[in-house]
């Protein structure tokens, strides 16, 4: 279980479920390269929606790390 209180840093990388039809985006902790979560989406809304449940990021990179 990840405690939100401690991720300041992410790096969010989606990926193809199946090519042209669905996607999904990983969360990796930039600290320890860890899996945070992953969501079945790329789209901005479910990304930034998933952004404001960690409450301390400071720092968010994008495609790999």
């Amino acid at each position: 279980m990840v405690d939100k209180k401690t991720v300041i840093t992410v790096c969010i990388d989606d990926f193809a479920i199946k090519k042209r039809e669905s996607y999904g985006t990983t969360m990796v902790d930039i600290s320890n390269h860890k899996i945070i979560d992953m969501i079945n989406s790329r789209d901005y809304e479910n990304v930034s929606k998933w952004l404001k449940t960690y409450p301390n990021i400071q720092i968010i990179s994008r495609d790999g790390l």
